[in-house]
């Protein structure tokens, strides 16, 4: 009975049972998530109110609700930001900057992957370095931004060399031959 009043873990409780849905039953994730970020409002501890507010964020990120999903997410980078926080900070900067992308906001969701990779850094997150940089490479690709492209691919080429130096081969070594195809792609237009 006493815990079950206990909003801390009412809302470690719902998020545990949001997560369990995964990306299966997004609906009733939602449910769980909301329920967890409510009573996590109600406990003392920010941690919990921060990854609450980011779960219901990345579940309506996933439900193309990226209004409410914005909403939810920038409450929890304030709050990161506010306790610094940055390894969330990094998360949700990361998850701002796709909701915007996903609105089709690409100078806005630029904004926040700069966030994301700055926190990243601060963090020393290596894959997530690579991995934004790398995913920034091709959007400027894809926009005809040469040498922005160019930028973003040479960092995510080096990031992967030091990927391979700490033994990370498996999924990283697929990359290589596109990074170095769409560097080779952006070299030759950047003067167009």
């Amino acid at each position: 009975q006493e815990q079950t009043n206990d909003p801390y873990n009412k809302g470690r409780i719902s998020l545990i049972i949001a997560k369990s849905y995964g990306r299966k039953e997004l609906d009733s994730a939602l449910v769980w998530a909301e329920r967890s970020n409510k009573a996590a409002l109600y406990s003392d501890n920010d941690s919990l109110k921060i990854v609450t507010y980011k779960a219901v964020g990345a579940i309506n990120t996933l439900l193309s609700n990226f209004d409410i999903a914005l909403v939810y997410l920038k409450k929890g980078y304030n709050l990161s930001e506010e306790i610094n926080d940055t390894t969330n900070k990094a998360d949700i900067s990361n998850n701002i900057a796709n909701a915007y992308y996903n609105k089709d906001n690409f100078p806005e969701a630029i904004v926040w992957y700069y966030e994301a990779i700055a926190e990243y850094e601060k963090l020393n997150q290596l894959k997530q370095t690579f991995r934004l940089n790398n995913s920034l490479g091709l959007m400027f690709l894809n926009r005809k931004l040469w040498a922005k492209s160019l930028i973003h691919l040479k960092k995510a080429a080096t990031e992967l060399q030091f990927l391979y130096r700490k033994g990370n081969n498996g999924v990283y070594k697929n990359l290589e031959p596109d990074i170095l195809m769409n560097i080779v792609t952006a070299y030759m237009n950047r003067h167009s």
